[in-house]
């Protein structure tokens, strides 16, 4: 296992700071450490207070505050 940054990125237990945070739009493909591969089929206010709702598929649709949640952008 390697060393983890403190610090570092956002993640469940680590608010975002705004720059950190992605910028989604409707159709964008995803992926989150415990979904896996996602779509994002809805996208509510911006920055550090934006909300995204992706389906993950099989997971189901998940609606996420992105300032805790470890996606990325593909």
């Amino acid at each position: 296992m390697g060393a983890r940054q403190l610090g570092a990125g956002c993640g469940p237990l680590r608010r975002c700071k705004e720059g950190d945070i992605p910028s989604l739009a409707i159709g964008d493909k995803v992926t989150h450490d415990a979904y896996g591969l996602g779509t994002v089929v809805a996208v509510e206010g911006a920055g550090t207070n934006a909300v995204a709702k992706i389906d993950f598929g099989a997971d189901g649709t998940k609606r996420l505050l992105l300032r805790f949640s470890p996606v990325t952008k593909l």
